[in-house]
């Protein structure tokens, strides 16, 4: 039973920060019965502890309340229910970002199994225990095991809604990844390629272009986006130089380059020795040279500068937003 709907009148005055304070003693108090119910309550306040260990101090320290948590969830309930899969895979991203990415791998399938069971496998709890699971496969280099799970949810992660993280571009990219590795490139490029397409369609939705160049009202999320665009069109420009294609690697490294340049905002506000800047030019400088070219920074730079921007109008990300907002009512 939904323990929220159960004891509505005794949890509403102890939602937010306050459930840090229950215990078992103040929760028999107010009415919880005991046992079952008693430990799933805890479970949940363990849960919002170490969600706020994680933020504040790392995963190490939230490990052991999550274990806890657990614990007190499947002798509550058992291994196998929607309550349990939800903490192995709370536990299971604690373990990831410690680097332990065999353990996590292995409770994110359990996870993935049962919320397929539980919730139905195109489910967005269900699909993201799954991307996570492809993303410890592929970081542990079980790149066709990664390969399967991506290709099982990247159809019902395009039916989602295209800002729901994680969305099928991500797959795609992953997915790309996993490919190239193996040396599939015209596969992997062609993914790549689908997964730019996604990005710039969501930009134009948004604001009018298709960089994600927000203009005035774009804030963050335009910011976002951009950053997203930037990366699908670096990894594409990879797969293009990796299969020789060098006169067209040139063209999406210099269009990574102008779009890394005007988010910086330009001038001094963009740092050619910056990790990823770094790396970008060297990627344009090697198809430059393949090319039989010498390659210029500043020429390069100067290319970017009189290159005219995207971006809609002063205002019109503001009106566009609020046009899509009175459409949906």
């Amino acid at each position: 039973m939904d323990l929220q709907k159960k004891y509505r009148s005794v949890l509403m005055p102890l939602e937010g920060w306050q459930m840090v304070e229950w215990s078992e003693e103040g929760l028999l108090s107010q009415g919880v019965e005991a046992g079952a119910d008693v430990q799933r309550l805890l479970s949940a306040r363990d849960r919002a502890l170490a969600k706020g260990y994680e933020h504040n101090m790392g995963s190490r320290q939230a490990e052991p309340l999550y274990r806890q948590a657990l614990d007190r969830t499947q002798n509550a309930v058992g291994r196998r229910h929607r309550e349990t899969a939800a903490v192995l895979a709370s536990l299971a991203e604690c373990l990831r970002e410690q680097g332990d990415r065999t353990q996590a791998a292995e409770l994110f399938r359990e996870a993935w199994e049962q919320r397929t069971c539980f919730l139905g496998p195109r489910h967005p709890d269900t699909l993201l225990t799954a991307f996570h699971l492809a993303r410890c496969l592929k970081d542990l280099s079980r790149l066709a095991d990664a390969e399967t799970v991506y290709r099982q949810i990247l159809e019902p992660l395009k039916a989602l809604k295209r800002t729901t993280y994680p969305t099928a571009g991500h797959a795609l990219s992953n997915l790309a990844y996993c490919l190239s590795e193996q040396g599939r490139i015209a596969e992997a490029e062609q993914l790549y390629r689908e997964s730019v397409q996604l990005y710039e369609e969501l930009c134009q939705e948004l604001y009018g272009n298709r960089d994600g160049e927000g203009g005035e009202g774009g804030g963050e999320r335009a910011g976002d986006l951009a950053a997203l665009n930037i990366n699908q069109l670096f990894l594409l420009a990879c797969c293009v130089k990796k299969a020789g294609r060098y006169d067209e690697a040139e063209q999406l490294f210099g269009r990574c380059l102008r779009l890394v340049y005007r988010k910086a905002g330009g001038g001094e506000g963009f740092r050619p020795e910056a990790e990823f800047n770094a790396m970008l030019i060297g990627k344009l400088q090697a198809c430059v040279e393949q090319q039989g070219r010498t390659f210029s920074l500043e020429a390069a730079l100067t290319a970017v500068r009189q290159r005219p921007t995207t971006a809609m109008p002063a205002g019109a990300a503001k009106k566009r937003e609020a046009e899509r907002v009175l459409a949906l009512g």
